[in-house]
């Protein structure tokens, strides 16, 4: 069966399964030499083409010398055509690899986007969407942060890497786990960490694979400017949403060669849970390691907070 340049990319697929393993599997394939040992359902390895493994067990590997490329598959979403991940596995065999330049007929539709720019190889939004930032939450909630006592008092910013992007925060947050185990979410993010919202909308850096994180500059930690709060004075710290580490496939967005990338999504932490919060104080507006340690002041809040929760600040 001959197909054209692009494969099945402009077709509307209603073949049943067994029909379309039939086609996919004769897409870019051997020709009708017989002795290719790469031919038949009883072989050891597939040869170039396009191939999906079901319950059957039918998955072999791309033969010697071939790439095997993760592929989606094409159909209706939402009444939309469009690339989806599918229940089976599917996959193409190519005899370079998605990313070297040359468009493959096996790489499309729903295969290697950077090759094939002009085939169907996006995945459906309703699937990308799951990789979004959460919406602020229609209520802002904020953690109070109160001086008990009758002298000054100062807050440290926790800023936990040296590096450009960091957005240092007053409150840190954790989630509490079994034993009492506190685990510090991050709520700073960096610029080693892609977030998933600009990798859809600008593309993958080129060159970066899915390595996370990716280019991390070094550069000089300056001390945490304090924050001063009167006795008996409060502050209120806006809780952020939380960074989550996703991995998000190619078909979500430009630029992307691997079957996954590394990349994170702002989120809004599942209530109910079992959270905490600190903050770093000190008595002094000079307290910096390793001659001062600001004194961490904490307490569990149960769920994650949606309106206004209270933090005494206290020093011994």
């Amino acid at each position: 069966m001959a197909l054209g340049r692009w494969g099945l990319w402009g077709l509307r697929l209603t073949t049943a399964p067994a029909a379309l393993w039939l086609v996919l599997s004769s897409c870019g394939g051997s020709g009708d030499d017989p002795s290719n040992a790469g031919i038949g359902p009883d072989a050891d390895c597939r040869p170039v083409g396009r191939y999906q493994a079901g319950k059957e067990g039918s998955y072999r590997p791309c033969c010697a010398g071939l790439t095997e490329l993760v592929t989606e598959t094409l159909g209706d979403v939402n009444d939309e055509l469009s690339c989806s991940q599918a229940p089976h596995r599917e996959y193409a065999c190519l005899e370079g690899y998605c990313g070297d330049g040359i468009c493959e007929e096996a790489e499309a539709p729903c295969g290697c986007g950077v090759d094939c720019p002009d085939s169907l190889w996006r995945s459906h939004e309703s699937e990308c969407s799951l990789y979004g930032d959460a919406e602020p939450p229609t209520r802002p909630a904020s953690v109070l942060l109160v001086n008990t006592t009758d002298q000054p008092l100062f807050v440290y910013p926790y800023i936990p890497l040296c590096v450009s992007g960091i957005s240092p925060t007053l409150v840190q947050y954790h989630s509490i786990g079994p034993g009492d185990d506190w685990t510090l979410l991050n709520t700073f993010g960096n610029e080693c960490q892609a977030v998933c919202s600009d990798v859809m909308a600008n593309g993958w850096p080129e060159g970066a694979g899915n390595e996370r994180p990716y280019g991390c500059p070094e550069v000089t930690c300056p001390p945490a400017e304090p924050v001063r709060i009167e006795p008996g004075a409060s502050l209120l710290d806006p809780v952020p949403l939380v960074y989550e580490e996703q991995e998000m496939p190619r078909g979500c967005a430009a630029g992307i060669t691997t079957p996954t990338v590394y990349c994170y999504s702002r989120v809004q932490p599942e209530s109910p849970g079992f959270y905490g919060i600190s903050a770093r104080v000190s008595a002094t507006a000079e307290c910096h390691p390793p001659d001062c340690e600001p004194r961490v002041v904490s307490r569990p809040i149960g769920n994650w907070p949606d309106a206004e929760t209270r933090l005494e600040l206290a020093v011994p």
